[in-house]
């Protein structure tokens, strides 16, 4: 009796379910495809060399993959060594696509178990291309993570550096400034709520956890204020309003340079819905780290 009940919902959900299911998320797919085809429309009549128009999805949650890519098309990448702060489970970062292209690096996050599903699933902690580290971090240990990456993969420079805890973005970024790094490009989240010209930060607290409400990182002005005393410009803001990528001055001459006015997005959180193809995981990553591709 039961393996009939369970047939015949098998046979409800194939011919009823999954077919609305499917129509209901393409449809969606085709709004925000429609939507960000729009936007890039309207940035490239004031803006034909912004390199958000460069930019595409694959493990990123926005188009992020395609912008760092186009950045060193043009920026070379030394030793193609990055430093992700705020990694998650590996599925959605802005540099496991830059492993599957043969750089390496460290993914950190503050999740125990974040970390422990990708050391697991990926056999370690200390692969050839990637350390993966569990810490909360804050402005007084995060300058050790560059140590580490510098003496794990015999480097003296970062060529990438992502930064997304969520709170105390800045006073770490600062830190990390004030230490003497300088990653030739870095992208940090701005909190696009607050504008383009309010200079605000959330305050510092070691211990300061993310409650899912407007109060979190930092305004885009106050970025531009910290990193125009450390040599960076800014070169373009994501279209999801999310990240915003500063470069070193000394490459500037390498892109067209816009005002920060006309580069800052708008919250467009809705756009980071957008689906790339399959489901991600970390198993074609297992196969690059293992060398069995």
């Amino acid at each position: 009796m039961k393996q009939r009940i369970y047939k015949m919902l098998g046979s409800l959900r194939r011919f009823f379910y999954e077919p609305v299911l499917l129509k209901f998320t393409s449809n969606h797919d085709s709004i925000l495809d429609s939507r960000a085809d729009e936007i890039k429309r309207n940035i490239a009549l004031t803006m034909p060399d912004n390199i958000v128009l460069k930019g595409y999805k694959c493990y990123s949650a926005g188009e992020e993959d395609g912008m760092i890519e186009a950045i060193f098309e043009k920026i070379t990448a030394g030793s193609k060594t990055f430093l992700e702060i705020g990694c998650e489970r590996g599925l959605e970062n802005n540099s496991h696509f830059l492993l599957l292209n043969g750089w390496q690096g460290m993914w950190v996050d503050g999740n125990p178990a974040f970390i422990k599903s990708i050391s697991s699933f990926l056999g370690g902690e200390n692969l050839a291309k990637l350390m993966v580290r569990q810490l909360f971090v804050d402005k007084e240990n995060v300058r050790k993570l560059f140590d580490d990456v510098y003496a794990y993969y015999k480097v003296n420079e970062v060529d990438f550096f992502s930064l997304d805890i969520d709170g105390n973005d800045y006073h770490v970024m600062q830190s990390v400034l004030e230490y003497g790094v300088q990653p030739k490009m870095i992208c940090v989240e701005y909190n696009a709520k607050w504008g383009k010209h309010a200079n605000v930060k959330v305050s510092y607290d070691a211990g300061f956890v993310w409650a899912a409400d407007d109060y979190m990182g930092v305004a885009l002005a106050a970025w531009l204020q910290l990193f125009g005393q450390h040599g960076y410009t800014l070169l373009s803001c994501d279209m999801g309003g999310n990240n915003a990528f500063f470069i070193r001055n000394e490459y500037a001459n390498l892109f067209t340079i816009y005002s920060p006015s006309l580069l800052y997005q708008p919250a467009r959180y809705y756009l980071t819905r957008r689906r790339s193809g399959h489901p991600s995981t970390l198993k074609m990553l297992k196969n690059v780290l293992n060398k069995t591709v």
